[in-house]
């Protein structure tokens, strides 16, 4: 698993091939995948962190959006190159927050979302009790 605090230093076009390689030639087209016939899983942070463009767009939702639509994106070259065997984990706190923006409904339509609240403190009671119960003995 690899662990990517967004903004990172490159447009994700030029990320993914640093973390699965070069793409490889098949015989439906270029390919990026991970080496060794392994898979890679990306985990996101703050995926509405980034500001909107003039036109609402996220440059990093809509490459997103892509890979998960068409399962690949188009390189500098307009060749298109297929992604497979890459997982994209994402997280991220409700918009509203500070510095949060919401995420399009086009994206949101094509993933999977988990909602978790923070545990109230009846539950946090609980379960620092029974860690601390068997830490003790």
């Amino acid at each position: 698993m690899l662990n990517l605090p967004y903004p990172a230093l490159l447009p994700w076009p030029q990320l993914l091939p640093q973390v699965c390689g070069k793409p490889v030639t098949t015989t439906s087209g270029k390919a990026l995948r991970p080496p060794d016939n392994s898979r890679v899983i990306l985990y996101l942070k703050d995926l509405n962190l980034p500001r909107p463009d003039k036109y609402n767009t996220c440059q990093l939702i809509s490459f997103l959006q892509q890979l998960l639509t068409h399962e690949g994106y188009y390189d500098e070259n307009l060749d298109f190159i297929r992604v497979e065997r890459v997982q994209i984990v994402g997280s991220m706190t409700p918009p509203g927050s500070v510095g949060r923006h919401a995420l399009s409904t086009r994206f949101t339509a094509r993933t999977r979302i988990l909602v978790m609240n923070n545990p109230d403190r009846e539950s946090l009671n609980t379960i620092y009790t029974d860690m601390a119960q068997k830490v003790c003995g």
